[in-house]
């Protein structure tokens, strides 16, 4: 096996999967989905959003997400929209993804930004917008089964970085660092009796949330909360390219969401989901731009010096002198 192999730089071509309802179709429309990962995000979906809760209401995505990790197979990548049938009679979400090489996207995690899953996320979104134009559910199923996607084309293209003051000053405008530094404790207690989560963090919602995720993963892995998984599973939602007061939050795990974890991505932001719940509140917009082009670095090295920092050795217990023995 040659060296470029062993890398994972061999070419990756994922197919096609969707799963979900439309206002084209009164049946479920589905692409895939039958082994893996794939057929087991289909049950854990039907076993959530196609059952109802107590007093039966039931489970309603509020917005779109994107999201990676969630299989225990191999690491999926995809985008989850909230949706209904024909009519609007029953509410359900809709998604798309594809199953990528864990090798692949830790590595596009670890070293960079997640360049080659945007444009995953971009390829996932133009299958969408057609699912979305098409007249009816047979149309749909025709024209997306047996597509692939070629992962082999250099994107060059420029991201945005974040201004690590501005997002400290926009998340925590009257704690400043001190507000950081209390979620990233809280995080490290939280993780010392329960590592792999699920956390729920802050995310500025006008801001570039590529590294804003990137970040919170490798600082809660300075913390020894993400340990199960090379690839963990994280969801987020995607840029607001206007001004927001409405908060947003990433939510991220060592291991795929379980049935009754379905919450922590359905929650509002003032619902408080307890333990590991970090984004619970309203944050205001972010006054400053991003910088083009810049170097993740700077946003990325501050908050996993952050991260480093709040890493507390444990104190050794006391000696106390031996006593002699009685009697």
């Amino acid at each position: 096996m040659g060296l470029l192999s062993f890398l994972g730089s061999r070419a990756e071509r994922p197919s096609l999967q969707l799963y979900g309802k439309l206002p084209i179709a009164k049946d479920y429309l589905r692409v895939g989905c039958g082994e893996g990962s794939g057929r087991a995000l289909r049950e854990w979906l039907d076993g959530t959003f196609g059952s109802t809760r107590e007093g039966g209401r039931p489970l309603v995505l509020s917005e779109g997400l994107r999201f990676f990790g969630q299989g225990e197979d191999g690491p999926l990548q995809g985008a989850i929209e909230p949706s209904t049938d024909a009519g609007g009679h029953r509410t359900f979400p809709f998604v798309v993804f594809v199953e990528r090489r864990a090798q692949r996207l830790a590595k596009d995690v670890d070293e960079g930004v997640l360049v080659e899953a945007e444009r995953v996320w971009r390829l996932l979104r133009t299958v969408r917008d057609e699912c979305c134009a098409a007249t009816d559910g047979m149309q749909l199923l025709a024209r997306q089964r047996g597509r692939e996607f070629d992962l082999t084309q250099d994107d060059s293209a420029l991201f945005d970085t974040n201004d690590f003051d501005v997002w400290i000053e926009t998340l925590w405008p009257d704690e400043g660092r001190a507000g950081l530094d209390d979620v990233l404790a809280g995080v490290a207690d939280v993780a010392a009796r329960r590592p792999n989560g699920p956390f729920r963090l802050p995310l500025v919602r006008e801001c570039p949330m590529r590294e804003q995720v990137v970040g919170w993963i490798r600082a809660l892995r300075v913390l020894g909360a993400l340990t199960d998984s090379k690839v963990p599973t994280v969801y987020f939602p995607g840029r607001s390219m206007v001004a927001s007061i409405e908060p947003a939050c990433a939510v991220l795990g060592g291991r795929p969401l379980g049935a009754r974890e379905v919450d922590w991505i359905v929650a509002g932001p003032d619902e408080d989901l307890g333990e590991g719940d970090f984004a619970s509140g309203s944050r205001g917009p972010s006054s400053a731009d991003s910088e083009e082009g810049g170097a993740p670095e700077r946003f990325l090295t501050a908050l996993t010096g952050a991260a480093g920092r709040s890493v507390v050795p444990r104190a050794e217990p006391p000696a106390y002198p031996r006593l002699p023995p009685s009697g």
